[in-house]
């Protein structure tokens, strides 16, 4: 039991294994936390503020995923933690403004999001749904079914298949809100999948692949920074897969004949821009992760990049894309 309460997962060691450590086990709770926390090569834990942090404020990491809703967060603190969360985030039945957990009001043209007026409740079962501009109500019962029913068919989707998360996202975009947990949950891994992390693999897609994909890493970013400012580490892949699709987009024009002096700078700063982002993101990350190896591979290309601007040299820029 202790373990499963206080335990951490170190995952960057062969093979896995849940530790305790003694003074990080101390750090409070929050799903709006002020600390993150990595591990080193040797499975030290690493605990990084992720923001400034004012005298007097709380030291707190999250204790489960905080790219989950509400009701799975509460869920799997109560089970494995022991607790029922009540901080600020959980207690805002729209999670900052984000209405990451809300349904899309089920009247064809109304555009209101539909919500419980609080998560909070020691049970889920007995919740009115009600939606914010024309107050249409959802019993909890019909709410929880629909919740199960998109549950079930995100677990049957293939890791791989990305016609088939595409396809999900057509179906269930209308009945629930487009920043809904389960719909972000399966665009991060089309973000992250159309590609891969590799620069052969980006030569594979198709245009329209390439520009979903920058949209996609961009809308994520813009609510992640709103709702999990402290997800260091999606921050990093993010940003490392928006300075792949840019370059591959560069290399495309540049083949094509589609690029001049101001085209090719104009790339190469905002290249740059997400490279510097994504060290930024993966700077605790050790080498033996895929996150440590990808920061090194950045690190790698922006200096490329930085002698190509500094030198003005366009001759270069073939090389890079």
């Amino acid at each position: 039991m202790c373990c499963q309460v206080n335990g951490h997962e170190v995952v960057n060691t062969d093979p896995p294994h849940v530790a305790l450590y003694e003074q990080a086990s101390l750090l409070e709770h929050s799903c709006l936390p002020t600390c993150g926390k990595t591990f080193s090569s040797k499975g030290d834990i690493i605990i990084y503020a992720t923001a400034d942090i004012t005298k007097g404020t709380h030291l707190s990491i999250s204790y489960t995923d905080l790219l989950w809703g509400t009701i799975n967060r509460r869920h799997h603190l109560a089970e494995s933690k022991l607790f029922l969360c009540k901080c600020p985030r959980c207690k805002d039945p729209t999670e900052l403004g984000t209405f990451f957990s809300a349904f899309a009001c089920r009247k064809r043209e109304c555009p209101g999001s539909v919500l419980p007026n609080t998560f909070c409740n020691e049970s889920n079962e007995n919740l009115l749904w009600e939606c914010d501009h024309c107050g249409d109500v959802v019993f909890a019962k019909d709410a929880a079914m629909l919740l199960e029913n998109i549950g079930h068919e995100i677990m049957s989707l293939g890791e791989q298949n990305i016609l088939e998360s595409e396809k999900f996202l057509k179906k269930w975009e209308s009945f629930i809100h487009e920043n809904h947990h389960y719909l972000v949950e399966v665009r991060l891994g089309l973000a992250l999948r159309y590609g891969d992390d590799t620069i052969e693999g980006i030569k594979k897609i198709s245009d329209s692949e390439l520009e979903h994909k920058i949209k996609l890493c961009k809308q994520l970013l813009a609510l992640f920074k709103k709702l999990v400012p402290g997800e260091f580490r999606v921050f990093g892949m993010l940003y490392f897969h928006l300075q792949l699709s840019i370059n591959e987009i560069g290399r495309r024009k540049l083949e094509s004949g589609e690029l001049n002096d101001q085209a090719i700078q104009s790339i190469l700063l905002e290249s740059k821009s997400f490279l510097e982002n994504c060290i930024f993101y993966f700077q605790h990350e050790p080498e033996n992760q895929a996150e440590g190896r990808m920061k090194e591979q950045a690190k790698h290309s922006l200096l490329e990049i930085t002698n190509i601007l500094k030198n003005s040299d366009s001759a270069l820029v073939s090389s890079l894309f």
